[in-house]
């Protein structure tokens, strides 16, 4: 046998086989020695990517930081020269034998197919070694490439290798997103004038509906400051201002699974100065918009100057529920009940009413109603609204009705969408019932209805004294006619039935239903001009138009009454009573807080005006022929009589004390005694009252239970002829009794609006304000202290004017730092 051949492998498919077999054997051998002598080299390059990825080389001094990298690179290339030397590439011969050793053939096939004959050989050895190539060329179709193996177990028994790759792989992790740039920084040292130059300073803004404080951060910051996690809501913003740093700087925000966002900062020049004193050198700012982010940084070129730990406070959707299904409450209203939830208080609320037609809606037969949303507790409020829907052509027809909520940030959520039957209103005067229906039938068929309806208001004005002879219905129903007599009925109906409703409206109740149409009106426009931040002098008018429209809305109430001098109340969701008094005075506050610029607190008030006005439309609705109502109104008028027959019987004892101390008159006993029977009399009034208003609210009164002691111990000490103690003992129980009315009052009230029977309960007369001896008869033993149940708003409206004018007066100090001048009159901008 001699030196080798490929002459031997004859088809060319085959032999482009073999031949990538050996390269791929000759490459596995390579890897293979280069592998095991250079897997100490890549640890070290994988643990010092890791502590790269870290990004703590760019915090170290530039010096410091070019020394590391030279060292490591020195390292790198000693270690890879040491574990290279003596390397040599193999051979063919050492590929091939690779090869055959690792594939599942017999001998050497590929050895055998490029050896040759000796010159000298015999006709039989020719024919034996012919086949045998045969044989050998068959074997070289299951010749495999096997894969690299390697030695490295036997070298690295501790297995420092996967704890490299352990740790290059926790830092990927971390690094989500920002590995470029933290490799960039690892690489190129920043020597650009010491950091201990550079200045930071971070104002973080909240908006203003999460009430929270700003937060502030600097760098190099103060001794006492421990460095912390940095808690943002929701669209903050951010001003960010840098002193020292001539160009490059930048606030970088990441956040996981995304890309860094960079913001270059701008420098500023002597255009940008403030309050004519011109920035730093080197002085740079940015005011952005913060996007969810869980790190915040202050670089320069690859440098990070500064950096913080993120806490993203998420701004949650708000969500609305329907509680119960909506119901009739009367007068054309539908009362819903609903339960609306926000992270920071829902804003606005409105009632999105759908006509439908059975299963099927009408496509653009919808309308949407604001609702008054609590001015307080709107995180998490649970809250009755009332509709108001009797004017509307859709009464009587069946609709959807939805909730849609929308928060501060202005995500919106909607309720589930309930059908019901709007609900109409039920007049009981008959002119007023013959308007209302001639209404209706024109809305349905203007043509059909046309004539009918013109008879019949011709009719009704021939008897003006049926609705009274009012001037303005009959110039209504004047109009009405002719309109439908010279009109064309479909150019006719355009506006009638606004006309009409109103008409039938004023016949039944009055000045009432004008009155509360021009309140509504005034509502909503003040409503409208908050929303678009009116100057304080349009609100001031407005404000003029609300309280004119309550006042005028509160005497149509009066007169509609039949026992005169009511006292006008309602009962809230809270069970605080509301007075047209309370409404008018938040009324004035919201003036001065508009004046003052406070907008976000007047906003807040004008909520809870709304929400007191709504309370008081929702007691004027009650019925008062109700039963439980008007035997409420009896109890009242009974304690009102029993208070002012205590109230003559305290006279006339000081008229009896005052008598004795002048000697003009000597009790022989007959006049004490006969007082001491009335007062037993008026006590056990008072205990078949109390009774009463026990039976009616299921609780007592704490007040009348001390007025009936009190008219007892009165009542023994006129019997002994003490006028003097007697007197004021009876002082004490009319104090007590008065108070213990105004308290059963208000448990009657609520009791009535928790059993759906809202209204008003009549007190005739004013109650009194001031027993004899002052308004708790000379007595403070404690328990007379207002617990207040609203915002002090005047007190707010103080505090509001102090910071306003400490913010102006530091504003004002030329030595503070222009940034924070800066800062300053952005705080300013809120008030």
């Amino acid at each position: 046998m001699t030196r080798p051949s490929p002459s031997g492998v004859r088809r060319p498919a085959r032999q482009i086989a073999v031949r990538l077999r050996l390269l791929l054997s000759w490459t596995a051998i390579v890897w293979e020695q280069i592998w095991n002598r250079l897997w100490p080299v890549a640890s070290l390059l994988a643990a010092g990517t890791a502590v790269a990825l870290t990004d703590v080389l760019p915090s170290l001094p530039g010096f410091v930081h070019l020394a590391v990298l030279a060292c490591f690179i020195v390292g790198l290339c000693l270690l890879t020269a040491r574990r290279m030397r003596g390397f040599v590439l193999p051979t063919r011969a050492e590929a091939r034998a690779r090869l055959e050793a690792a594939s599942p053939v017999p001998h050497r096939p590929l050895t055998a197919v490029e050896d040759t004959l000796a010159t000298e050989s015999t006709p039989l050895q020719r024919l034996l070694w012919r086949r045998h190539q045969r044989e050998a060329r068959a074997g070289l179709d299951r010749l495999r490439n096997p894969w690299p193996s390697s030695a490295i177990a036997r070298h690295d028994v501790f297995a420092l290798r996967a704890l490299a790759v352990l740790l290059l792989v926790v830092a990927v992790i971390g690094a989500s997103g920002d590995i470029g740039v933290r490799l960039r920084r690892a690489l190129i040292p920043s020597f650009g004038g010491g950091d201990g130059a550079v200045a930071i300073k971070l104002w973080i803004t909240p908006p203003a509906y999460t009430n929270r404080s700003p937060l502030f951060v600097e760098v190099p910051a103060p001794k006492d400051f421990a460095a912390h996690t940095l808690e943002i809501p929701a669209g903050s913003k951010a001003l960010v201002v840098v002193t020292g740093a001539e160009r490059g700087v930048a606030l970088v925000t990441k956040a996981r699974g995304q890309a860094a966002r960079t913001m270059p900062l701008v420098g500023l020049d002597g255009s940008e100065a403030l309050d004519g004193k011109p920035p730093s050198a080197g002085s740079s700012r940015l005011e952005t918009v913060l996007d969810p982010t869980e790190r915040l940084e202050i670089r320069r070129d690859a440098h990070v100057l500064a950096a913080w730990d993120v806490k993203w406070v998420a701004d949650r959707p708000p969500t609305v529920a329907i509680l119960n299904p909506p119901r009739d409450a009367g007068s054309g209203r539908l009362k819903i009940d609903y339960a609306a939830d926000d992270d920071y208080g829902i804003e606005t609320m409105t009632a999105h009413v759908t006509r439908t037609q059975g299963s099927l809606q009408d496509n653009g037969e919808t309308v949407d109603i604001p609702l008054a949303v609590p001015a307080f507790d709107r995180k998490n409020t649970a809250h009755t609204a009332l509709l108001d829907l009797a004017g509307s052509p859709w009464t009587g027809l069946s609709a959807t009705i939805q909730l849609v909520v929308t928060d501060q940030a202005g995500q919106s959520a909607s309720s589930a969408a309930i059908q019901t039957v709007l609900p109409e209103r039920d007049f009981t005067h008959p002119v007023a019932q013959e308007v209302a229906h001639w209404r209706k039938a024109l809305m349905a068929d203007p043509q059909r209805a046309a004539g009918p309806a013109q008879e019949s208001f011709a009719r009704l004005l021939e008897h003006p004294e049926a609705f009274g002879g009012d001037h303005i219905v009959t110039l209504a129903l004047s109009t009405s006619m002719y309109r439908l007599s010279y009109q064309a009925p479909d150019d006719a109906i355009v506006g009638l039935p606004e006309l009409l409703w109103q008409t039938a409206v004023r016949i039944e109740d009055g000045d009432r239903g004008a009155a509360e149409s021009r309140m509504t009106d005034a509502e909503r426009d003040l409503q409208d001009a908050m929303a678009r931040n009116a100057s304080p002098e349009e609100i001031s008018k407005l404000v003029d138009q609300l309280q004119r429209a309550l006042a005028d809305y509160t005497r149509a109430l009066l007169d509609s009454m039949p026992t005169k001098g009511v006292e006008l109340g309602g009962i809230d969701n809270q069970g605080n009573v509301v007075s047209p008094e309370d409404i008018a005075a938040l009324m004035e506050q919201l003036r001065q807080l508009t004046q003052m610029g406070a907008r976000d607190v007047a906003k807040q008030m004008l909520g809870q005006i709304q929400s007191m006005l709504q309370t008081l439309r929702n007691a004027a609705s009650g019925n008062g022929s109700n039963p439980e109502m008007q035997a409420a109104e009896q109890l009242m008028r009974d304690m009102r009589e029993l208070t002012e027959a205590q109230s003559q019987l305290l006279n006339d004892s000081f008229t009896h004390v005052r008598q004795e101390a002048l000697r003009e008159r000597r009790d022989n006993g007959t006049a004490s005694a006969k007082a001491a029977g009335a007062q037993e009399k008026l006590r056990a009034r008072l205990g078949e009252l109390s009774q009463q208003v026990t039976q009616m609210t299921g609780g007592s009164s704490d007040d009348l239970g001390a007025a009936s002691k009190a008219m007892g111990d009165a009542a023994a000490a006129l019997k002994s002829g003490a006028w003097q103690s007697g007197a004021e003992t009876q002082g004490v129980a009319l104090a007590k009794l008065e108070a213990g009315m105004q308290q059963a009052s208000q448990q009657i009230l609520r009791a009535l609006a928790e059993k759906g029977v809202p209204g008003f309960v009549q007190m005739p007369g004013g109650p009194r304000r001031f027993a004899p001896m002052g308004p708790h008869d000379g007595l403070d033993d404690g328990e007379q202290v207002d617990v207040p149940n609203r915002p002090d708003a005047e007190g707010i409206a103080q505090r509001a004017r102090v910071i306003l004018e400490e913010l102006r007066r530091r504003a004002s100090d030329r030595e503070r730092p222009a940034e924070e001048q800066d800062y300053l009159r952005r705080l300013m901008k809120e008030f």
